[in-house]
């Protein structure tokens, strides 16, 4: 009998895209850089990974091209992305200032 795959931990998706036309970029100073206005990426593809209990990767991460956006505030991130074949991410993140 095969042993059993460990746990699941955790699932990373990475979101890449560039700067929306007129969007500022962030202000960087000797490598720290700072979000003070609003940003907006227009996405380009997705990226999910996933690890075990350990932090180990459990197989290669998946690439998918996708259509979308990311909008980027001081207090809040949203993202959400669609795949051609009809996958759909949304992620969101809240800070405190």
């Amino acid at each position: 009998m095969a042993p059993a795959a460990p746990p699941l931990a955790y699932t990373q998706l990475s979101f890449v895209g560039q700067l929306q036309p007129g969007s500022e970029p962030m202000g960087c100073r000797q490598g720290v850089c700072k979000l003070s206005k609003p940003l907006t990426l227009l996405l380009s593809s997705v990226s999910q990974a996933a690890f075990d209990d350990r932090g180990l990767a459990r197989g290669v991460p998946s690439g998918w091209p996708v259509t979308g956006q990311c909008r980027l505030q001081p207090e809040r991130i949203s993202c959400e992305a669609r795949a051609q074949s009809g996958e759909i991410w949304m992620a969101e993140a809240r800070g405190q200032r």
